[in-house]
């Protein structure tokens, strides 16, 4: 298979007057595993579906490789498409669903029957070439769809949400599967999804989408541990975020005690939950407000006289014992506070 690269130049998308991508550039070179990650509405699979040429672009252009696609239909693109249920052809048995995409390039029966025989036995499922679409699982069916769309050796192959359908367990095992059979082959994936597991699990990189533009642009790492704003740090599970009337109080003793809500100053930072130190005290500064316990760790809130309410989460024992009304102080190392652009 021959990996090609994407370029999305100045693309612009209008379903009548509303404007659902804007001014989107963004390069994916070639062999690399980019997600398209967002909330629903954010314009990440009408982006995917342009790549695709199922969506036409109202302005930019598309280049896959050296190649202007820009107006070219979708089969003539180097690409193919996974969609979320799968849409494999009920009326097939698993070895047609498999080699349909090679019958449409019009190869051989011998050809086509060594090439499904190859792919049955990649996704180890060389035992039911017979069996109809209803006949296996929701993974088998999933790996089936994988197969079908690499054995064309497309030079990028594009996923819209595969996993959605499946059950937890069933997911992550499915994401192992993705991300081995990206690095075997190598081609060039672009993958969309709303879950943040996901993208950060397979990606080489994430594209976090808002409102049609990119919010960050970064490696799972980065973007999970340094968000440059509000809506990328609440995406990627940061609960306490809030504002500092000065950026120099970074350097104070305990910042908690200068923070106010979000909104207050336009210094925004943000911090993750299990880096709060929770020490119970006797008139501390802050109640006990909430508990729950998941196992392998308890969540809590605490509030203020200021009613600023702080989300903390910690796998310490120690602290178990701590009930609704219990008076706490908080700290912070400010070596793990993120300062956020807005």
């Amino acid at each position: 298979m021959i990996s090609k690269s994407i370029n999305l130049i100045n693309i612009n998308k209008k379903f009548n007057s509303v404007e659902v991508i804007k001014s989107f550039n963004l390069k994916i070179n070639e062999g690399e595993f980019v997600t398209l990650l967002g909330p629903s509405g954010c314009g990440k699979t009408t982006l995917l579906r342009m790549i695709a040429g199922l969506e036409y672009v109202s302005s930019g252009e598309i280049f896959i490789g050296d190649e202007n696609v820009t107006s070219v239909p979708p089969n003539k693109r180097d690409t193919s498409i996974m969609f979320q249920d799968y849409a494999l052809f009920p009326h097939m048995n698993i070895e047609q669903n498999i080699g349909y995409g090679l019958k449409l390039k019009k190869l051989d029966k011998n050809t086509i029957k060594e090439k499904t025989s190859s792919w049955l036995k990649k996704i180890g499922l060389e035992n039911y070439n017979n069996r109809m679409p209803y006949e296996i699982s929701g993974g088998q069916r999933q790996r089936v769809a994988l197969a079908r769309s690499l054995i064309v050796e497309p030079g990028v192959l594009l996923l819209d949400e595969p996993l959605g359908a499946l059950d937890a367990n069933l997911r992550k095992t499915m994401q192992v599967e993705l991300k081995k059979i990206h690095s075997e082959f190598g081609i060039t994936f672009v993958y969309v999804t709303h879950d943040q597991e996901e993208a950060l699990s397979m990606s080489s990189r994430i594209v976090l989408m808002n409102e049609g533009e990119i919010e960050q642009l970064s490696n799972p790492n980065e973007l999970y541990d340094k968000p440059n704003t509000s809506f990328a740090a609440k995406f990627m599970g940061f609960s306490n975020i809030y504002s500092i009337s000065d950026i120099q109080l970074l350097n104070s003793e305990n910042i908690i005690k200068h923070l106010k809500e979000e909104n207050t100053n336009l210094n925004k930072i943000c911090f993750r939950s299990k880096d709060i130190e929770i020490n119970p005290q006797k008139n501390g500064e802050f109640k006990i407000i909430s508990k729950n316990y998941y196992g392998d760790l308890y969540k809590f809130q605490a509030i203020n006289s200021n009613g600023l309410i702080i989300n903390i989460s910690s796998s310490d024992n120690k602290i178990s014992n701590l009930e609704i009304n219990s008076e706490v102080n908080l700290t912070i190392d400010n070596s793990k506070i993120i300062s956020l652009q807005k």
